[in-house]
């Protein structure tokens, strides 16, 4: 949003400078620049590159979610090693949460399917565990 109104006050003093000369430039030094609009106001643009710390990458919730994704990455790869000392019949009773855990996981659910692959580790009988 910033460096639009960067862009849009550049886009400004240009066209000033042109139409007029350096004169007309300095006699304009304070330009308006309009206030900061949502998307709801210009609907055609494109406001993913706001000042807002949340949607920006780094911002609180994208790291939220970045740890959700890979706890449940390794998750999974924790009920793969598992499954290797475990008893089949352990593992196919397990393999209906393992599933479930990690289709909520790719369908963006990953509270939910961290909880599930949680509790289809511990059906074979492992602990899970956090390694970051």
């Amino acid at each position: 949003m910033l460096t639009r109104l960067s862009a849009i006050g550049l886009a400004v003093a240009v066209s000033i400078g042109a139409a007029g000369g350096a004169s007309a430039a300095r006699s304009n030094l304070f330009m308006f620049i309009p206030p900061g609009t949502s998307d709801h106001d210009h609907p055609g643009i494109n406001d993913h590159d706001s000042d807002d710390p949340q949607r920006r990458a780094g911002g609180h919730w994208s790291t939220v979610d970045a740890n959700l994704v890979r706890r449940c990455v390794d998750l999974g790869s924790q009920f793969n090693r598992a499954a290797l000392n475990t008893a089949p019949t352990s593992v196919q009773s397990a393999m209906t949460d393992y599933r479930q855990g990690v289709a909520l996981c790719d369908a963006g659910h990953s509270a939910q399917g961290i909880d599930t692959l949680q509790a289809a580790i511990r059906e074979i009988g492992a602990i899970p565990y956090v390694t970051h």
